[in-house]
């Protein structure tokens, strides 16, 4: 590039909203311009490239934008100036090649350092102006700026129309009427004494105001409209210590506490001039509606009085309510007549103590209810089991294998639900789920045991287990048998029963133990044409 004017340096003056500046001549990397702020007493902050101020670029060959991280306050001056370090980095060798543009940037450089000394010398021999220092430095210049005019007349021909060696004294310069009195002592003038007089005192503690009704007023706590008057009965009632049921009156003095009577009594007054006080009814006190009229004193008076005596009064009127399920017809009676009373539907309730059905059942039948549902059944509805589930396999499929240690138990197969009228139960993975309630289980299980010299005995032993709190609900019998040679083939069946309450829903399971022996299984396959049935679980839900 060329540089073809003398052009180094750019001002600006702060407004304290303007951070972008434009610097137009020419240079070669970011560090060769320095970037000061100057404040209005002339003292000057040189900001630091990255952290107060970035330049962009490169290339710099028409200058570049410096943007500022903080704009410039109002009332200082931005100046940015070139400032080429001396150092030359172009190293050109013997024969080597020339490159222009290596050469031109060189002598871009050493033009750059001829501007910054020329006008480094230019301010250094410079007669101070109006925006220069010159030979000053900045600081004086500030100085020398605000000097008043006429300030600098240094000549004195006389001080208060005197001459000579002059001794001034206060009335020579206009402070005849001022005293060097202490501060404590210092009078106030007549109007500022009148302005005192109207203010509130502190030690009078709103005793000075000029009217303590209309300051009452300006503050919302007019006596009588805002605020309740001063009352001795009020005295009364605050100076009373209150428990429940006590009962406020005035004993002729003040407003007194009446402690709470006891239980059926009335507080009576006495008349005029005499105290109330607490009473009980005459004769017993006080009917309780719970005795239903039993406590009248006399029955027969009782009747009389309203009208409903036996054989001297009569009924004037009847009128019946009954419950929802029955209806009443005939009423009221008010000379004489039937009062019919039936049920509102065909059926009474059984939580009325009927049975909650409309007809009667066939002949032979049972009425049975469970969960609030009343039903006719037969004796062999009664027997079926509410939930029956059973290990149930395809024609000539032995049941499972005894492969367990030995007095280990583990879950019998239950694969088929053949009836289930439990509400909220299920089964599932050979687990059965059951809700809270009182129930009957009783269930089987079939062990085709093998039993020889080499083997021994064979055993198995069954029991029903709630899963979800570990414990044991029934166990079924256990049996065994052995033999030595010939080897024998024999079932085994274990059964049990159970009785038990669920106080919340719970899991069970039918758990069977047997050694572990060759030819050992829980059921063996008939081969018939019917499906193999095994383990079966029955169980009644009681209530």
């Amino acid at each position: 590039m060329t540089i073809t004017n003398y052009d180094n340096r750019r001002q600006y003056s702060g407004d304290g909203s303007t951070t972008t500046f434009s610097f137009s001549p020419p240079f070669t990397t970011q560090t060769d311009l320095v970037v000061q702020v100057q404040a209005a007493d002339g003292s000057l902050t040189t900001k630091v490239l990255g952290t107060d101020y970035i330049i962009s670029g490169p290339p710099y060959t028409a200058g570049g934008t410096v943007t500022m991280a903080a704009a410039p306050a109002l009332t200082t001056t931005l100046i940015i100036y070139r400032d080429v370090s001396l150092t030359q980095p172009v190293d050109l060798q013997d024969g080597g090649p020339l490159p222009a543009g290596t050469v031109n940037r060189a002598l871009d450089r050493i033009t750059m350092w001829g501007q910054r000394l020329r006008e480094m010398a230019d301010r250094a021999f410079a007669n101070a102006t109006q925006t220069m220092a010159g030979l000053m430095s900045a600081t004086d210049k500030y100085k020398l700026d605000n000097i008043e005019a006429g300030a600098q007349v240094n000549v004195v021909t006389s001080v208060a129309g005197k001459t000579g060696t002059v001794s001034l004294f206060k009335a020579d310069v206009g402070l005849g009427n001022v005293d060097n009195t202490s501060d404590v002592n210092k009078p106030v003038s007549t109007a500022q004494a009148a302005a005192d007089a109207l203010a509130l005192k502190v030690a009078q503690n709103l005793n000075d105001l000029s009217s303590k009704a209309t300051a009452r007023a300006n503050l919302g706590v007019a006596i009588g409209t805002d605020v309740q008057a001063f009352n001795a009965r009020l005295a009364d009632i605050a100076g009373i210590a209150w428990q429940q049921g006590d009962v406020l009156y005035h004993n002729g003095t003040a407003l007194v506490r009446l402690a709470a009577g006891t239980s059926g009594q009335f507080l009576r007054t006495s008349g005029v001039g005499a105290n109330p006080v607490w009473a009980s009814v005459p004769g017993g006190g006080d009917m309780l509606r719970a005795n239903n009229l039993s406590d009248v004193a006399n029955a027969a008076t009782a009747r009389a009085n309203i009208g409903a005596g036996t054989g001297n009064g009569s009924v004037t009127s009847v009128a019946m309510t009954v419950p929802s399920f029955l209806s009443i017809s005939g009423g009221p009676i008010t000379t004489g007549g039937t009062l019919t009373i039936g049920l509102s539907g065909t059926a009474l309730p059984i939580a009325n103590g009927g049975t909650g059905l409309t007809a009667v059942g066939a002949d032979g039948t049972f009425l049975t209810s469970q969960s609030g549902t009343a039903s006719w059944v037969s004796i062999q509805q009664m027997r079926a089991p509410d939930l029956w589930v059973q290990d149930e396999r395809a024609t000539g499929t032995s049941g499972d294998a005894s492969s367990t240690s030995a007095g280990v138990f583990v879950p019998a197969t239950l694969n088929t639900v053949k009836r289930n009228v439990i509400a909220g139960a299920s089964v599932a993975s050979n687990i059965i789920t059951l809700p809270a309630g009182v129930y009957y289980a009783k269930w089987k299980n079939p062990l085709h045991a093998h039993a020889s010299s080499a083997q021994g005995s064979s055993q198995q032993k069954t029991r029903l287990r709630d899963v979800t709190n570990n414990i044991t609900l029934g166990v079924g019998d256990g049996n065994s048998f052995s033999s030595g040679a010939p080897d024998i083939l024999a079932t085994l069946l274990s059964l049990g029963t159970a009785y038990f309450t669920l106080s919340a829903p719970a899991t069970v399971a039918l758990h069977r133990v047997s050694p572990t022996h060759a030819s050992t299984m829980f059921g063996v396959a008939t081969g018939f044409a019917e499906v193999e049935v095994y383990a079966v679980l029955e169980i009644w839900k009681v209530s």
